[in-house]
């Protein structure tokens, strides 16, 4: 969930005021005394300021439970996303694809890595395994820029989280051997770059 704009007041308001308009008029065509008249006019004014300015504060409570609510959905998210992130299978997977992929892949890209485990066929290659924990990692951070882009996250709370671990692996590993330029781990580097710029 998101932070939703209400736009209910934009009708509900006009609509209130214009009944209200149209029966102070009938009342005024009504031909009864003057001073009841009055306060017929004065009863049904108040009331219809009652009825304002109690919608506008519920308007204004619902709103603002709306946004606290989508806040906490989104601080949840990333959280949720850090526990991924550090739990012990994206660990194992972090060390096994930078062990054998710097070891007995060095220097080559993920295309002539898969190209090589094709040709090989072993199910019991280490490098499957490798590659397997390398495309784990890859779609870990392109779930994390979706949830950016689309701001189904807590923005503020990415960089702290993820920043130092993604840019180390972007150092090391994206930039030699992922051809995603352009793509979504690319545009989740600019982001960073722009949103959490590090010393130098």
């Amino acid at each position: 969930m998101v932070p939703v704009k209400t736009n209910t007041w934009r009708v509900w308001y006009p609509l209130v005021i214009f009944l209200t308009i149209v029966l102070l008029a009938l009342i005024m065509l009504i031909p009864i005394a003057d001073d009841k008249r009055v306060d017929v006019v004065v009863s049904v004014s108040s009331n219809a300021l009652a009825v304002l300015l109690g919608g506008l504060v519920t308007i204004y409570f619902t709103t603002w439970q709306r946004h606290s609510d989508a806040k906490e959905l989104l601080t949840q998210t990333a959280w949720d996303m850090h526990r991924e992130f550090t739990s012990p299978q994206m660990l194992a997977a972090r060390v096994k694809a930078t062990t054998l992929l710097d070891t007995r892949f060095p220097g080559m890209s993920i295309r002539d890595i898969r190209e090589a485990i094709m040709v090989s066929r072993e199910a019991a290659d280490p490098a499957v395994d490798a590659y397997a924990g390398f495309a784990y990692i890859v779609y870990f951070y392109q779930r994390l820029w979706m949830a950016i882009k689309y701001s189904r996250i807590g923005k503020e709370m990415v960089a702290p989280l993820f920043d130092k671990i993604f840019c180390d692996w972007w150092e090391t590993q994206f930039r030699v051997r992922y051809e995603d330029t352009g793509g979504d781990i690319s545009e989740l580097k600019a982001w960073l770059d722009l949103n959490h710029p590090r010393k130098t």
